[in-house]
């Protein structure tokens, strides 16, 4: 198998996280977090 790459993370509430965003800025890899619409 040849190289695999992440083009990008798309995720609901549930993964909101100092942890989670740490390891995807660490990895490069773009995401892009669905929050709720009254939270800044």
């Amino acid at each position: 198998m040849g190289h695999r790459r992440i083009e990008a993370f798309s995720a609901d509430r549930e993964f909101i996280g100092e942890d989670w965003f740490r390891f995807l800025k660490k990895a490069k890899i773009p995401f892009v977090i669905r929050i709720k619409k009254n939270k800044k």
